[in-house]
């Protein structure tokens, strides 16, 4: 995995790390000694700014988190913020993110698209940060709690019940996979958002590339009811294992 660069900023320090690849393309999850394996690189990056306006509420730094696609050319495809505490600072994050390029990790020397997540530490020092009377209540909080996360998935545990599929399509497993031997368990995982739309699914273990392939372009089309954590919408981080050991009929 790439290292941890920090970039200079005028008014303090930026941290960028690359979490956790995860790869969309069935192939390049298979825990095989003879795949060799090349992360996704930022060849090109637009530094993120410190968001104005958050050190007069008491942060002086602040973490955002963005889960990423990006393709088999390079190319960023899809982006979703899972994290931040606060909301400026996933803004920052974002409008930084979309404008970098990227050379496409690699499986055997071929390019592969890849879901990745990373994580943007934002430091600020030497500000001077005054207080008036009207908003004192919700500045001495924030100062106190800068550190909390604001904003992150929730656990299956924590929402109000396990989301149900409103349109869920099965994986076709024909009869030539079946007479090849070729059958096991994929496992995918995905985020749910709050509208109940399906998110950047990465294959987590698979028995078959082919398999791999068959779980994703089901998975792709299936739709959620929104989660919830009461009564209010929140993104999920979940997971759905498919078995194929039989041909349906």
């Amino acid at each position: 995995m790439p290292g941890k660069p920090t970039f200079p900023m005028k008014n303090g320090l930026l941290s960028i790390l690359f979490l956790g690849l995860a790869c969309v393309n069935a192939q390049a999850e298979l825990a095989m000694p003879q795949f060799t394996r090349q992360s996704v690189k930022i060849i090109q990056t637009v530094q993120p700014v410190f968001p104005l306006g958050v050190h007069e509420l008491g942060y002086l730094h602040g973490d955002a988190r963005v889960a990423i696609s990006v393709d088999q050319t390079g190319r960023l495809t899809d982006h979703l913020v899972v994290e931040y505490s606060h909301p400026k600072f996933a803004q920052a994050a974002v409008e930084a993110i979309k404008q970098w390029r990227f050379e496409p990790a690699l499986i055997n020397g071929e390019p592969v698209s890849v879901r990745t997540e990373i994580s943007i530490n934002f430091e600020m020092s030497g500000v001077v940060i005054s207080y008036d009377n009207n908003s004192y209540i919700e500045k001495y909080s924030n100062t106190v709690f800068r550190d909390a996360i604001a904003y992150r998935p929730c656990s299956m545990k924590e929402i109000d019940r396990i989301p149900t599929p409103l349109q869920a399509v099965k994986p076709y497993y024909s009869d030539d996979l079946a007479k090849q031997g070729i059958k096991g368990e994929v496992t995918v995982e995905f985020y749910i958002d709050e509208t109940g739309a399906l998110r950047l699914p990465a294959v987590l273990q698979s028995a078959h590339p082919a398999l791999a392939n068959l779980a994703m372009s089901a998975l792709m089309q299936w739709k959620f009811e929104p989660p919830t954590r009461k009564g209010k919408p929140v993104l999920v981080r979940a997971k759905q294992v498919f078995n194929f050991n039989e041909v349906k009929r």
